[in-house]
């Protein structure tokens, strides 16, 4: 199948955003498909432990599921998953695992946005040495605005982990330069848009961002991305 991934749709009705009505989303993903060739999407509600249980969020993600699904514009493709936010003691969360996607191996998480608080990097290693998960980490654009360069560093070199990123990102050198390190690393840079308001949505560019991209990565280099995006959407490497 043709056309790009959204490894971050914000699209969900009654989940994200501001939409509440499927027959809305219907739309914009329509014209996401229509007019910027994304024809996949990967929908990333918020977790939040500290308001509903696993359970819970599970149930209210296959309502909203069940309701979209009966209005899906034809050729395009939706998976369901969700992005935990981060928080002390994440890792005791019961059914946690249930949120892990690729197998049930990486679980999507959202950091906090602001000061890197001494907290994170201990949770970080209990998901990763007790709860035993691999991380995705999603909106990595934000990272580097917040977040001193050590800490990136950290990071950007974690075991095993998956990078998520805005298609935005690739108009922006600073996060070129983050993207094609990772790359160059032979690590796994998973791209997606992030959109939640239905007003911005008309005024997303992909063609554009990656053409901006020339100007800071090698053109193999953007090829390799736009590829590892499509073959992670493979049912053998998904599921």
């Amino acid at each position: 199948m043709k056309g790009y991934v959204d490894w971050n749709c914000r699209l969900l009705p009654h989940m994200c955003g501001q939409i509440s009505d499927p027959a809305e989303t219907s739309v914009y993903l329509g014209l996401l498909s229509e007019c910027q060739e994304i024809r996949r999407f990967c929908m990333m509600p918020d977790f939040d432990v500290q308001k509903e249980s696993v359970s819970m969020f599970l149930l209210r993600r296959f309502r909203a599921a069940k309701e979209l699904e009966t209005r899906l514009p034809r050729g395009i493709r939706v998976r369901y998953a969700g992005r935990a936010l981060l928080t002390p003691d994440l890792h005791r969360t019961e059914h946690l695992k249930k949120l892990c996607i690729f197998r049930g191996r990486y679980l999507p998480i959202l950091l906090p946005v602001g000061e890197y608080a001494d907290w994170i990097d201990l949770e970080l290693n209990r998901l990763l040495y007790k709860t035993r998960v691999k991380l995705l980490l999603t909106s990595c654009e934000l990272y580097p605005i917040f977040y001193p360069k050590e800490v990136l560093e950290r990071l950007f070199r974690m075991e095993n982990a998956i990078y998520q990123f805005n298609y935005k990102a690739l108009a922006e050198p600073s996060l070129c330069r983050w993207i094609d390190r990772l790359l160059r690393q032979n690590r796994t840079v998973l791209l997606g848009t992030s959109l939640e308001l239905p007003d911005k949505v008309r005024a997303y560019n992909v063609e554009e961002y990656l053409k901006a991209a020339e100007d800071h990565m090698y053109i193999t280099h953007i090829e390799t991305l736009c590829k590892s995006n499509a073959h992670a959407w493979s049912r053998r490497n998904y599921i």
